[in-house]
């Protein structure tokens, strides 16, 4: 009884352990992001302490649906009609996956654009940190663009 309970605990590790490896990016993949922190905003930890979180976000959300999309590639411009019940389940699963990150992304993005106009009611930014930040709050929002030009059948269903 003994040996199968540490048989089942060593499949189990092995199994978590190998569902929690990352995935190398493929060179496919457009670019990260690399959010330079001007000398403006270095200075305020909280500013500096959102732009990495969310910046970690974007790429993380953005490599993921690169990775959806490049995976499901084969399938999703199938005639849906010619579809296996499988095939089918697949697709589901791909645009679900697909859709819960492009969310994710917009929801950081938003996060991001809520941060500015929140710091800027509090008076806690001066018109050059503000500039700063909303130009960051563009490169995210060209991120997401770039994907949907990347992406546009994902987009479309």
């Amino acid at each position: 009884m003994k040996t199968a309970q540490i048989v089942l605990f060593i499949i189990f590790s092995c199994s978590i352990n190998s569902c929690s490896k990352k995935q190398e990016r493929s060179s496919l993949f457009i670019s990260p992001l690399s959010i330079e922190i001007t000398k403006i905003l270095v200075d305020d930890p909280e500013i500096v302490e959102t732009i990495s979180v969310s910046e970690k976000s974007i790429n993380e959300f953005s490599d993921n649906i690169e990775m959806i999309a490049i995976e499901g590639e084969s399938l999703i411009h199938k005639d849906q009609d010619n579809l296996t019940i499988m095939e089918g389940l697949t697709v589901a699963k791909i645009m679900l996956d697909f859709y819960s990150n492009n969310a994710q992304l917009q929801n950081t993005i938003e996060e991001f654009e809520d941060f500015i106009d929140n710091q800027k009611k509090a008076g806690r930014l001066n018109e050059l940190q503000s500039e700063s930040l909303t130009l960051i709050l563009l490169e995210y929002k060209h991120r997401s663009n770039l994907l949907k030009y990347k992406y546009p059948t994902y987009y479309k269903r």
